[in-house]
């Protein structure tokens, strides 16, 4: 969920994308599809549903809460990516073949799950809960632009694309390998203190 500038990292619980949480959720939606419109049953399938989704959100929230708490605690000054996270679940743009007027791929399957993943760990609303509890406690809160954070090194400061290759970082110019999410943290904590 959140990877800290001191190599600490805040695991995603994952509360609606979770194997049996998916499952149960399928089940429900079922059930509902199979009552008759406009009947009592199917109501009563949809409160159920929504009830259940209303369960996950307040895990979700709990949890956002004691995160936000544990992070204004042990730090001083906090650095946040000022990341646009409506346009990253952005759909894909469709593609049209000029020949035939079918549509080609454009990656949105692939993207789909990724959207899912960033809708269910609620970043904005994770931000908005650490700098709310910042203000409370009188700690500094920086917004950093997110601008080559993954791509640049920590210790040469070479900036390539090549230099993350998924979970990993390699520098291409020094050698220096890491996290790549725990590099791209060190150097939002270099970008705000320039800032």
């Amino acid at each position: 969920l959140i990877y800290c500038s001191d190599k600490s990292a805040i695991n995603n619980p994952k509360f609606a994308t979770n194997k049996t949480t998916k499952r149960l959720q399928k089940i429900r939606q079922r059930r509902i599809s199979r009552k008759k419109r406009h009947s009592n049953n199917r109501r009563k399938a949809q409160q159920r549903l929504s009830i259940f989704q209303h369960k996950i959100a307040i895990k979700r929230d709990s949890y956002q809460w004691e995160v936000a708490k544990r992070i204004v605690h042990k730090s001083d000054a906090i650095a946040i990516e000022d990341l646009n996270i409506a346009g990253m679940i952005k759909r894909c743009k469709p593609k049209r073949d000029e020949h035939t007027g079918r549509f080609l791929k454009n990656g949105q399957s692939a993207k789909r799950a990724l959207n899912r993943l960033i809708a269910d760990a609620s970043w904005y609303s994770l931000t908005q809960k650490i700098e709310y509890m910042a203000v409370k406690s009188g700690k500094i809160i920086l917004r950093v632009n997110p601008r080559h954070t993954s791509q640049e090194c920590s210790v040469c400061h070479h900036i390539d694309p090549d230099n993350r290759e998924g979970e990993k970082f390699l520098c291409t110019n020094c050698g220096h390998v890491d996290d790549a999410n725990f590099q791209a943290s060190i150097n939002i904590k270099n970008k705000a203190i320039n800032q």
